[in-house]
């Protein structure tokens, strides 16, 4: 967990674990917990897929192809012909 390569989806995972909390019992903010939430377990599938092997880079890799289909898909707005 605090290896030099694993520090920051360490910080990133146990800071978004704080911010539920937080928000969650002093705030009492229904919104904030929510986005939190979704953050912590953004978080959580990195942390966990950085120590399998190829893990993060894949992760990575998947990300990009979902981003350059919503791209691809929201700049064509013409209907063929």
């Amino acid at each position: 967990m605090a290896s030099p390569q694993r520090r920051l989806v360490t910080v990133s995972y146990l800071s978004a674990l704080f911010a539920t909390l937080y928000s969650s019992l002093w705030l009492k903010s229904t919104i904030f917990t929510l986005i939190a939430a979704i953050f912590q377990g953004f978080t959580l599938v990195w942390y966990v897929l950085s120590y399998v092997p190829g893990g993060e880079r894949g992760l990575f890799f998947m990300t990009s192809l979902f981003t350059s289909f919503l791209r691809r898909s929201t700049t064509s707005t013409v209907l063929p012909i």
